[in-house]
């Protein structure tokens, strides 16, 4: 009697590890319409004419005089 309550428990056991979870069967359904709207205010579009990056390594030796100098 043991030994067929211990085989039924496997075969439960095997049989709920093969039935879909509800996350793993929501893989297989159509996308829903409000997935395919495409909102322009949320992805812009690009700038064509973007400000230019300013320069990281400013010139060392400028073109002008230092009024200071002396």
């Amino acid at each position: 009697m043991k030994l067929l309550l211990l085989v039924l428990c496997l075969l439960a056991v095997v049989f709920s590890a093969a039935v879909p979870t509800k996350k793993e069967s929501s893989l297989h359904q159509k996308p829903l319409e409000a997935d395919l709207y495409y909102d322009p205010d949320e992805y812009p579009e690009p700038d064509p004419y973007p400000e230019p990056y300013p320069d990281p390594y400013p010139d060392p030796y400028p073109d002008y005089p230092d009024p200071d100098y002396d």
